[in-house]
């Protein structure tokens, strides 16, 4: 079992109506799930849509927010392709209820990738929803085609 601290949506409202730092716990992850300590996790829209009830197929508080993390593996069940040290990232399980925003949080073994070397975990926190959506965006650039970089 592993402890820490997570925000949670306690009940409907702005963020700061609704979004309070609270005690968890994280059993032993279930076939399916892989358990990381989290360094960095994905921000977007739909945590506001979560945190207001306007989310779709949301249930009622309490639950996490971030739908995306990166981390350290601690925890894996039996014949997981992930192992304890490894460094990854995915889709949270939040539509359980577990978010990003916390100490620690399962991903789907599914949606979950290594993260290489070369990526810093602040890109790795905002690869699995962040980066493909901005990718798709974009339509896949190549030669002839321009990309403006607007913010930093």
């Amino acid at each position: 079992m592993f402890s820490g601290k997570a925000w949670r949506v306690e009940r409907f409202g702005t963020p700061r109506e609704a979004v309070r730092l609270q005690d968890m716990t994280w059993e032993e992850p279930k076939p399916g799930q892989v358990l990381i300590r989290v360094r960095t996790a994905g921000t977007g829209f739909p945590d506001l849509l979560r945190a207001t009830g306007r989310f779709p197929l949301l249930g009622d508080p309490p639950f996490g927010l971030g739908e995306e993390a990166a981390g350290e593996v601690v925890a894996v069940p039996p014949g997981s392709r992930f192992a304890p040290g490894d460094r990854a990232t995915g889709i949270t399980w939040f539509l359980e209820g577990w978010g990003g925003y916390a100490q620690s949080t399962y991903l789907r073994e599914v949606s979950a990738v290594r993260v290489p070397s070369v990526m810093t975990d602040e890109e790795a926190g905002g690869f699995p929803i962040a980066f493909r959506t901005a990718y798709a965006g974009l339509g896949a650039p190549g030669p002839g085609k321009s990309v403006v970089r607007l913010a930093g």
